[in-house]
């Protein structure tokens, strides 16, 4: 129990750093912008359901996965800097690696243009633009789990 709560607020951590380091908001338009011109598009919002799910990994109601996931979003929607926060939990097939699932994202998630960040045992961060996104693999309950937050 102690082990999985300082995991939990270990990744919180990580995930309040790497905000910081996208800053929080776009930078603003110039208050000079020619007449006419249109301001840059935002970018649209990013939900957890558009991200890459790894191949053969479903949903699961496992019970611990979902502790384990709830317990991350409502750590991060505590934070002061999170606008919002969500994520989804996964089982994966038996004796599936914590390294297939990180490379399957690193790959994925690297051409969608997600900058990877720190990490840490079984664990992998991930950031664009204000989102940034926590994938923590459990080898003992045979998944994971990806927790997505968005700066305010």
């Amino acid at each position: 129990m102690f082990k999985r709560m300082s995991i939990t607020l270990l990744l919180i951590v990580l995930v309040a750093g790497l905000l910081a380091a996208c800053g929080g908001a776009p930078a603003a338009a110039p208050a000079s912008a020619p007449a006419g011109s249109a301001a840059a598009p935002a970018a649209a919002p990013i939900a957890v359901s558009a991200l890459p799910v790894f191949s053969g990994a479903t949903e699961t109601p496992s019970d611990n996965l979902t502790a384990m996931l709830n317990s991350m979003v409502t750590g991060f929607k505590g934070e002061s800097g999170v606008k919002n926060a969500e994520g989804k939990a996964y089982t994966v097939a038996e004796g599936t690696t914590w390294d297939a699932v990180k490379a399957f994202y690193a790959d994925a998630l690297g051409k969608a243009g997600w900058t990877a960040g720190e990490s840490a045992e079984n664990a992998a961060a991930y950031s664009q633009g204000n989102y940034a996104l926590i994938i923590k693999f459990a080898p003992a309950d045979t998944g994971y789990i990806m927790v997505l937050s968005e700066a305010k």
